[in-house]
C-alpha cells in the first residue's frame, strides 16, 4: 500500500514540475506562420526583430464586471442615413478593414531570450505610445510570468479600486501552456516556442462609457509563437 502511494505521489509531483513540453515540429509551425507576414522584405522590419520575434495570433480581452454595465431605460439609438437611398444604413458601423490577430494575420512583437544565472527569461511585447509586455521565467522546470501595460499620456490603470490611478501596471499572469522545440540550455543558439497565457484581472479606465464607477475590470488572453536568439551574458561580455 505504501509503495502504491509513493508511486502516485512521485507521478503527481512529476506532473506538477514538468510545466512545459518539447515539440520538435515548432520550428516548422513558426515559419509557416511567419510566411503570413506582409513585411518580410522590409529591411527596417527585419532589423527591428533581429534578436527575436513573436507572432501573436490571439489577443483577447475578458470583461470581468459585465454586471456593472448600466442598462438605461431611455435608450436612444442613432442611425446613419444612406445619402443615396435616404434609407437607414444597416451596415455595421463598428467594422473596419483592419485585420485582427489570427493565424492568417499574426501581429509581430519583439522577443528577447536570455539567461540570468540559471533562469531563462523570455520577454515579448510592443512599445507604441506606451507598452504591452509579457515576461516569463523558467527555472528548474518552474514557470512564472507577469504582464505589464502602460500608457504614455494618461493614468488608466489600477490594481485595486482603492489604489491611485497609474500610468502603468505590472501584474501576475498564468502560463496555461508552453511548448519549446528543444530543452533549453545556455549553449543553444536559438529557441522556438509556443505560449498560451492569461493575466490576472486589473482595472482599466479608458472607453468605460456605460459602466458603473467608470472602470472596466478585465484580464488579457494571449497566444503566440516565438523565435529568439539566446543571449548568454558571459558571451556578450567576452565579445563573442
Amino acid at each position: 500500500m505504501n509503495k502504491v502511494l509513493l508511486i502516485l505521489f512521485l507521478s503527481f509531483s512529476k506532473s506538477m514540475i514538468a510545466q512545459y513540453k518539447i515539440d520538435p515540429q515548432l520550428k516548422k509551425e513558426f515559419f509557416n506562420l511567419y510566411k503570413k507576414l506582409q513585411s518580410l522584405t522590409n529591411s527596417e522590419f527585419l532589423n527591428e526583430y533581429k534578436d527575436g520575434i513573436s507572432l501573436f495570433y490571439k489577443i483577447k480581452e475578458d470583461t470581468l464586471n459585465k454586471q456593472d454595465i448600466i442598462k438605461s431605460k431611455n435608450n436612444i439609438e442613432v442611425y446613419t442615413i444612406d445619402t443615396v437611398t435616404g434609407e437607414i444604413d444597416t451596415t455595421d458601423s463598428q467594422s473596419t478593414n483592419e485585420p485582427v490577430p489570427s493565424k492568417q494575420t499574426p501581429y509581430p512583437f519583439y522577443c528577447v531570450c536570455e539567461y540570468q544565472r540559471d533562469t531563462l527569461v523570455i520577454t515579448t511585447g510592443i512599445a507604441i505610445f506606451g507598452e504591452m509586455k509579457i515576461t516569463s521565467k523558467l527555472i528548474h522546470n518552474k514557470l512564472t510570468a507577469n504582464y505589464t501595460e502602460s500608457d504614455s499620456n494618461d493614468t488608466l490603470f489600477k490594481r485595486t479600486l482603492s489604489d491611485d490611478r497609474l500610468y502603468g501596471i505590472t501584474i501576475p499572469a498564468k502560463i496555461k501552456s508552453l511548448n519549446l522545440n528543444v530543452k533549453p540550455h545556455k549553449n543553444i543558439p536559438e529557441l522556438f516556442g509556443k505560449m498560451r497565457i492569461v493575466t490576472n484581472g486589473y482595472y482599466y479606465y479608458a472607453n468605460v462609457y456605460g459602466f458603473k464607477n467608470d472602470y472596466i475590470y478585465q484580464r488579457m488572453n494571449f497566444e503566440f509563437l516565438f523565435r529568439c536568439h539566446l543571449k548568454n551574458p558571459k558571451k556578450i561580455i567576452s565579445g563573442n
